[in-house]
């Protein structure tokens, strides 16, 4: 039986998560868990292109839906014992996401966006 695309992300995340686990400090951990979340969205944009870019603007709430959406999921997971590590890499790859689209925002001129006042200084 063929494994699903998710199922090999999901075995293929448990190795590199469990190879970031030899690491002993919490900086060198948090380093190599977000150079694997920015491999994971390359990867994603290569097969799906920029969809969180144009759904973002099409939806201006998008990310807080999509949020909304990590964090029941996480709760479920949470109460029911379960493997959450993909949920909170889904959280974190949102954030990282969103965060790199309003630096695009101020790097295009957009500087008086409220949201961006964080990269406008």
């Amino acid at each position: 039986m063929e494994e699903s695309l998710k199922d090999l992300n999901k075995q293929k995340l448990t190795r590199l998560i469990n190879g970031v686990a030899k690491a002993n400090d919490v900086v060198d951990i948090s380093q190599k868990i977000a150079a694997i979340i920015i491999r994971l969205l390359k990867e994603k944009n290569a097969t799906y292109g920029d969809s969180y870019l144009k759904l973002r603007q099409e939806f201006p709430d998008y990310l807080p839906m999509r949020l909304t959406d990590k964090l029941n999921r996480l709760k479920v997971q949470v109460r029911n014992e379960a493997d959450y590590t993909d949920t909170l890499v889904d959280l974190a790859g949102y954030c990282l996401l969103e965060l790199s689209h309003l630096v695009m925002e101020v790097d295009n001129g957009n500087k008086n966006n409220t949201k961006s006042k964080l990269f406008s200084k």
